[in-house]
């Protein structure tokens, strides 16, 4: 059982814009703003989002200053989500309707319930009921990265939990989330992480 805590924050699309005082605005700030149609995007959590949640969530604040803290805390987190947005490449943004929506996120828990498993397309579509191209379309417009992308960077974050929190050595860690070569799980949790597994096991 895992305790969690959940964070709603609503903003009126015209209050947002008039934070943005430029002429030109790139399309993930167009699409959001212009409020034209139902998107979805969602970011997986980094240290400096983290750090503003746990301010949010534990930050003992005096209840003179809580709206006053409480706004600023929002704008910095919507701040800090826009300015990750803006990173993604998509040129163009599809509406999306709930059965989709749904769909997707089946798709999502699917594909981190067996982190020893790489994902394949032409599997998960068929699962999806979509095409190929429909599911890598609508996958990366919501979740900012391709499928395979995707899924490789919950693999080292759980390879990363696993190491520290769950104490195992860096075979078991790296066997049971289906590597089968030990030099190319050291390399790829490189990669994302930004040292060695035997290294951040014991940092």
């Amino acid at each position: 059982h895992t305790n969690t805590a959940a964070i709603n924050i609503e903003v009126d699309a015209n209050y947002l814009n008039g934070l943005f005082d430029l002429p030109e605005k790139s399309s993930v700030l167009q699409s959001l703003l212009q409020n034209t149609q139902p998107l979805l995007f969602e970011q997986m959590i980094y240290p400096s989002l983290q750090k503003i949640v746990d301010e949010i969530v534990t930050e003992p604040i005096d209840e003179t200053f809580e709206l006053f803290f409480l706004r600023i805390k929002a704008e910095e987190l919507i701040c800090r989500l826009l300015m990750e947005l803006e990173k993604r490449d998509e040129k163009h943004f599809y509406a999306l309707n709930i059965q989709d929506i749904q769909t997707i996120y089946k798709i999502k828990e699917q594909i981190l319930e067996h982190p020893e498993t790489p994902p394949v397309i032409k599997e998960l579509a068929v699962c999806a009921n979509m095409s190929p191209s429909k599911l890598k379309r609508l996958f990366k417009q919501i979740f900012g990265n391709p499928i395979f992308s995707y899924y490789q960077t919950f693999r080292m974050k759980e390879a990363a939990r696993l190491l520290k929190e769950e104490k195992l050595s860096v075979s078991d860690v790296g066997y049971g989330l289906g590597f089968t070569n030990l030099s190319h799980f050291s390399k790829v949790f490189q990669e994302h992480i930004g040292m060695k597994p035997k290294q951040y096991s014991r940092s």
